[in-house]
C-alpha cells in the first residue's frame, strides 16, 4: 500500500497565571499601613477633644490597630481566594495535559495500526480512530482527514488467480481482498458520521471531505453530506449516492457512471457531469 503522512493533532493547553506576585504583596502592605495610620490619626484628633484625652488616646490607638488588623485579615482572605483559584487552574491544566497525552497516544497508536501489513490490525486502527472521534469532538476533523487519506491511496480490486496458479498469487489475492474489507470499513465509518438526516446523533459537523482521485466504486454513500467536498477525479461508478448532499462539491472529472443519484442534492456543485439517466429538478437529481 502507498504510505501517507497523516495530519498532526491540534491540541492546545490553556494558559494560567503564576502565583501571587511580590508587587501585589507590597501593595497590600502599603494599603494596610495607610489604612491603619489614617484611622489612628483621625481617632487621635477626636481624642484631643475628649474629657479624658489620655484614655481616649489609648482607645484610639487600640481602635486604629484593630482597623489595621481587620484590613490585614481582608487582604489575607483575598490572597487565600487568589491562591485557591491558582491551585484550581493548575489542577485544570494538569488534567488537560493528561488528557492531551492520552489522546495523542491513542491517535499515534491508531495511525501506526493503519500502516500495518495485517488487515485485522488496520481494521483495529480505523475503529480506534472512530472511538477517539466520538469522545474528542475537537479531533474529528483530523480523524476524517486520515480516513479520507486512506481511501485516496491507490487501490484496485484484484482479479482472481487462475486454477493452478502459484501459491503466492493466491496469497496476494487474499491480501488484496482483505484490504478491500478494510476500505469498506473506512467508507462505512465515514458514512456513519456524515448522515445528518438519518443519524443526527452521530453526525460529525464542521469537517472537510477530500476524496479526490479515490477509488470508491460500488460504495454506499446514501444520504451522506458531501457539501463542499472535493470529489474531483474520484471513481464513484456504481456507487450509491441516493439522497446525498453534493451542494458546492467539486465534481471535476468524477466518474458517476451507473451511480445511483436519485434525489441527490446538487445545487452549486461545480463541474458536475450529470449522467444521461438523470435530470435536475429543483436542485435534485431525479431519474428520467
Amino acid at each position: 500500500m502507498t504510505k501517507w503522512k497523516p495530519a498532526r493533532l491540534g491540541l492546545h493547553a490553556p494558559r494560567i497565571r503564576t502565583g501571587v506576585s511580590w508587587q501585589v504583596v507590597v501593595a497590600a502592605a502599603v494599603v494596610v499601613v495607610a489604612v491603619g495610620w489614617v484611622a489612628i490619626d483621625w481617632l487621635l484628633e477626636q481624642a484631643a477633644a475628649a474629657k479624658d484625652p489620655g484614655g481616649a488616646r489609648v482607645d484610639a490607638i487600640k481602635t486604629g490597630l484593630g482597623v489595621g488588623a481587620g484590613t490585614t485579615g481582608i487582604f489575607a482572605l483575598l490572597l487565600a481566594i487568589r491562591r485557591q483559584n491558582h491551585h484550581e487552574r493548575t489542577a485544570a491544566v494538569a488534567t488537560h495535559d493528561a488528557t492531551e497525552r492520552r489522546v495523542t497516544e491513542l491517535y499515534t497508536k491508531a495511525v501506526e495500526q493503519l500502516g500495518s501489513a495485517k488487515a485485522p490490525v488496520r481494521l483495529g486502527g480505523l475503529y480506534a480512530l472512530e472511538r477517539l472521534g466520538e469522545t474528542q469532538e475537537s479531533q474529528r476533523s483530523t480523524i476524517v482527514n486520515v480516513i479520507c487519506a486512506y481511501l485516496r491511496m491507490r487501490y484496485a480490486l484484484p482479479a482472481e488467480p487462475a486454477t493452478g496458479a502459484p501459491a503466492e498469487h493466491h496469497d496476494r489475492y487474499e491480501d488484496r481482498m482483505q484490504e478491500a474489507q478494510v476500505r469498506f470499513t473506512a467508507q462505512r465509518i465515514l458514512r456513519r458520521h456524515r448522515q445528518p438526516l438519518t443519524r443526527p446523533n452521530l453526525f460529525w459537523a464542521g469537517v472537510t471531505i477530500d476524496l479526490s482521485e479515490a477509488d470508491l466504486r460500488t460504495m454506499d454513500f446514501a444520504s451522506v453530506d458531501f457539501e463542499l467536498a472535493n470529489l474531483s477525479d474520484a471513481k464513484l461508478a456504481g456507487a450509491n449516492l441516493s439522497e446525498a448532499d453534493l451542494r458546492g462539491a467539486n465534481c471535476a472529472g468524477t466518474d458517476l457512471s451507473e451511480a445511483d443519484l436519485t434525489d441527490a442534492r446538487v445545487n452549486s456543485a461545480t463541474h458536475l457531469d450529470v449522467p444521461s439517466a438523470y435530470e435536475e429538478r429543483d436542485g435534485r437529481l431525479v431519474p428520467k
